[in-house]
């Protein structure tokens, strides 16, 4: 087994590592170790070097495993370390759906408990619709990691006549965006390069099965990103209803060839906390809008009023906002930054070797032509040469 000392600690390969059950990375609990004990021959828990994945954003993950031997921290290592956590971790998710289901009202509400940025707007009535693509940018230091995420805000499919005029506005936004990461890769350094690519896409689905529109765009954009598909407007159906839901909503994803984000995969031993969730199975999650902050129980809480009722949206007896809270920039957003990196690299080589293909079969046909005139010509020279 690689001990500390002999791994590479470069840029590329330091490790940026899973949280843990408390949200505290390992890598942090490891240098607040060293802090205290002034680099000392203590003995420190061991990394496995069982590798999950790794891109030039979040660097390589590992998970922790086995026990091991005491290991000693160079100073020249712990400066290496404390180097590579300068650079950002950016995380960039698409909201897509039909219209009027809460997608940027689920972003402001994101936004403001998670990285305490207050839009002010939470009210319907007071959110126009999403006419053109929106960028949501925040940026939350956690520990020594500074994590900078950018909802992407889309109109609704509703807000165009055919849906395929929307899907390939999303499918071409999505490339766009690989192709100025691309680009930016060759003229900047790494430390100053931010990654434009998309990550992920939540799918907000507006009933409790799946229209043929939302299976053809999920179908489509599951070749480009992962795909987590979200129930919107979970306050309008009772619990039973809502555990139906997503058993219908994964019957059609799986009947459509649609291959949802593994969430459970990245949780590993911690699965268990969206299976035991209580309207689990998640994913597909359930959601509903926050339209203000009310005071509940002698506590603020983003939610929705019925009468004299305040439905707070991280209970989870009526909804999974709190599992997405919990879960989607930390332990989703390795896998996730890992598969979009490999689908949109596959994208964009078929992209390329259909263009080519393209390009030959006109050049063919063009050659073709060529030949059929001159063989033309040449048979009206000699038919001419008879009179």
């Amino acid at each position: 087994m690689k001990s500390f000392e002999s791994f590479p600690l470069n840029p590329e390969n330091l490790a940026l590592l899973q949280n843990s059950q408390n949200e505290e990375t390992l890598l942090t609990k490891f240098l607040k170790e060293v802090r205290t004990e002034e680099h000392s021959e203590a003995s420190l828990p061991e990394i496995s070097h069982k590798r999950i994945g790794s891109t030039s954003t979040t660097r390589s993950i590992y998970v922790d495993s086995e026990p091991c031997t005491p290991l000693k921290l160079q100073d020249s290592d712990f400066r290496l370390l404390k180097q590579s956590l300068k650079r950002p971790v950016f995380f960039n998710i698409l909201i897509a759906g039909d219209s009027k289901l809460g997608k940027t009202s689920f972003i402001n509400t994101f936004l403001s408990m998670k990285f305490n940025k207050f839009s002010g707007q939470f009210v319907d009535e007071e959110i126009h619709p999403t006419l053109t693509i929106r960028h949501n940018r925040a940026m939350k230091q956690e520990k020594d990691i500074q994590v900078e995420l950018d909802f992407i805000d889309t109109p609704g499919y509703g807000e165009f006549p055919f849906v395929d005029n929307w899907l390939n506005m999303l499918v071409e936004f999505i490339i766009q965006q690989a192709k100025l990461y691309k680009q930016e890769k060759q003229t900047k350094r790494k430390s100053k390069l931010a990654d434009t690519r998309v990550h992920l896409c939540l799918f907000f689905l507006g009933n409790t099965r799946c229209k043929e529109r939302d299976l053809h765009a999920m179908h489509t954009l599951q070749n480009y990103l992962p795909v987590i598909p979200v129930i919107a407007k979970a306050d309008c159906y009772l619990p039973e209803e809502l555990k139906n839901a997503k058993l219908q909503v994964l019957q059609q994803c799986f009947e459509a060839l649609i291959k949802t984000f593994d969430c459970g995969q990245c949780l590993g031993a911690r699965a268990n906390e969206l299976s035991k969730a209580p309207l689990s199975p998640s994913p597909p999650f359930c959601v509903f809008s926050a339209e203000a902050i009310y005071n509940h129980q002698d506590k603020a809480v983003y939610g929705r009023k019925n009468q004299s009722e305040v439905y707070n949206i991280e209970d989870l007896e009526l909804s999974d906002f709190a599992l997405l809270k919990k879960f989607l920039i930390g332990s989703f957003l390795p896998t996730a930054v890992t598969q979009s990196k490999a689908l949109i690299t596959e994208a964009l080589r078929k992209r390329r070797l259909k263009h080519l293909k393209t390009k030959s079969k006109r050049r063919n046909n063009e050659l073709k032509g060529k030949l059929f005139k001159s063989a033309i010509n040449i048979v009206g020279k000699f038919v001419a040469s008879f009179f």
